[in-house]
């Protein structure tokens, strides 16, 4: 049965205070009181795991924490905490499980930055972990971070050569040229694969150095500017094709179709016209270029690749309604037809028929982050995101879609143009959760780099515990977004986790009375129920929530 909830909050205040004043005994005591009076709560193992891992009583920490794990298993922060103390206990590969257990709950969790945290951790403390390289190298290719993708193909090479698997081992090496078909390392690797020589363990040394000083930067508690990525990683995310996905496709195109005529023995006049079209178009000479393609399929050669960078050039002589002509066939192409969809929303866009502009740009996004999705299950939550802003361009007048479709096409565009769709997504789930879920411009006006990156620099703030910087920069964020709900609710977090019961209350009640004056009482509700976590004897939370489900018709909830 739960405690005396007066005593538990004096024993965690003391607690609380000893731990600042860093007298962990003291602190040890306190919390181990608050325990006492309430078993069940999570908060206070939490709280005693850390005091005792400040005294360095590793072995009583990694009870308690596991403990605390057991009361709230989506909580990854017992997980990640007894993971360090069995590192610090020298339990190597126990505690590299228990990173990549913590992995899998940030995972679960859509936090992508945290997972990849963890699973350098992992790699740094014990060798061979296959299954987590490959979703190293998978996470680091989808967030554009393509010299870490690199690097996690390769080694990934040099373990299944090693395994007398040289015939994945050269998959490996073959996914890490696809990134950088120039790279040095991945041709020397391939090289010797082929041969049947062994792997140089340059790249395995090479990649648990660089995992190292990767893990270190995310490990936890670590100070914040070793969160940052070198400017060697943030000028290989540039190396993407400032096109966006239009562009990525062209490139694919044009090898898929330089392949087909002559591994096909298509050298009639319609594979001759192909050829020299694709001469033409690497020469820049896009209008010779584009009579070529013409040619070509005047003379019935329909090969995707033939429209698809048809379709391109078209939009490039402004000719819209041809160009979407060929850039539908070529979407039938499962490689090609996310830069299909965004060569389609470029031409829509530009007829000013901005309701199909608005579909074609969703797909586009769909098909990138779905298809870098690192699991089933996360493909089907992500596809369940643009389902329901697919559903939001239905209820949009032309003004908001027009609004959208210049943000997002922007978007689109950009040496780093991968890395901000994750972000932007990121967002926009965030958004759909937080704010108006059937309203289109309430997301598409705060969709911007400023807002997320501003977001992310609240986040870290607050995993480091700097709390003053975090609601200094939400603050901030405000008063160019003063109705981004997010940022109250940020807030909100921030004032809790301060021990503001007080003020965090009254954020979350200017939170819910925004929903109800936006008609969105069910969120309302939500977010009140939150509230009553917090502070379960405040009567004017509990009068506000028993109108609201009253209003609903939730008797069963009332009760």
């Amino acid at each position: 049965m739960p405690g005396n909830r007066q005593i538990y909050d004096q024993a965690m205040n003391m607690g609380h205070s000893a731990a600042w004043d860093q007298e962990w005994d003291k602190a040890i005591a306190a919390y181990g009181r608050a325990v006492q009076e309430m078993p069940e709560d999570p908060a206070a193992h939490n709280s005693l795991g850390l005091a005792l891992l400040q005294a360095r009583r590793y072995e009583d920490a990694l009870k308690v924490y596991t403990r605390a794990h057991q009361l709230a298993q989506d909580d990854p922060i017992p997980l990640e905490k007894s993971a360090d103390v069995l590192e610090r206990l020298g339990r190597l590969k126990e505690a590299a499980q228990q990173y990549i257990n913590v992995a899998e709950v940030y995972l679960s969790q859509r936090d992508l930055e945290k997972a990849i945290g963890n699973w350098e951790r992992a790699t740094q403390l014990t060798s061979g972990l296959v299954q987590v390289h490959q979703r190293l190298a998978l996470a680091y290719e989808r967030t554009g971070q393509r010299k870490r993708a690199i690097r996690e193909y390769l080694t990934l090479a040099f373990n299944f050569q090693r395994a007398n698997r040289s015939d994945i081992a050269l998959q490996a090496v073959e996914r890490a040229l696809r990134l950088d078909p120039a790279n040095p390392q991945a041709m020397n690797t391939k090289q010797a694969i082929q041969s049947g020589a062994l792997i140089s363990t340059d790249v395995i040394e090479d990649g648990e150095e660089a995992a190292a000083a990767a893990a270190s930067a995310a490990a936890p508690g670590r100070r914040a500017l070793e969160e940052e990525v070198d400017d060697e990683e943030e000028r290989d995310v540039g190396a993407s094709d400032p096109r966006g996905p239009l562009g990525e496709a062209m490139e694919a195109a044009l090898s898929a179709l330089a392949v087909y005529v002559f591994e096909s023995g298509a050298l009639d006049e319609g594979g001759s016209h192909a050829i020299q079209a694709i001469e033409l178009q690497r020469q820049g000479a896009f209008d010779g270029a584009v009579t070529a393609y013409q040619h070509a399929v005047d003379l019935r050669m329909n090969h995707a690749g033939v429209h698809l960078n048809l379709g391109a050039m078209l939009l490039e002589q402004e000719k819209w309604a041809k160009a979407a002509e060929n850039l539908q066939i070529a979407s039938q192409d499962p490689k090609l037809a996310a830069g299909a969809m965004h060569g389609l929303s470029q031409a829509y866009h530009a007829l000013e028929k901005s309701r199909a502009a608005a579909s074609h740009i969703v797909s586009t996004l769909r098909l990138v982050d779905v298809g870098l999705a690192m699991s089933p299950d996360e493909a089907t939550q992500l596809a369940a995101i643009y389902d329901r802003l697919t559903a939001s361009i239905d209820e949009a007048d032309e003004q908001q879609l027009i609004s959208m479709n210049e943000r997002f096409l922007d978007l689109m565009t950009g040496p780093d143009w991968k890395q901000r769709v994750a972000k932007t997504r990121r967002q926009l789930e965030e958004a759909i959760t937080l704010n108006e879920p059937d309203s289109l411009i309430s997301l598409a006006i705060h969709i911007d780099d400023r807002v997320t990156e501003g977001l992310n620099l609240v986040d870290r703030y607050m995993r480091e515990g700097f709390y003053n910087l975090a609601i200094d920069q939400a603050h901030f964020m405000l008063e160019s977004a003063p109705d981004y709900l997010p940022i109250h609710w940020r807030i909100g977090q921030i004032l809790l986790e301060r021990d503001h019961l007080q003020a965090a209350i009254a954020k979350y009640n200017l939170v819910a009375e925004t929903y109800m004056m936006r008609g969105d009482d069910e969120r309302a509700a939500e977010i009140l129920q939150e509230a009553l976590k917090i502070a379960p004897m405040d009567v004017s939370i509990h009068e506000t929530l028993i109108e609201l489900l009253e209003k609903q018709e939730r008797h069963a909830d009332m009760l």
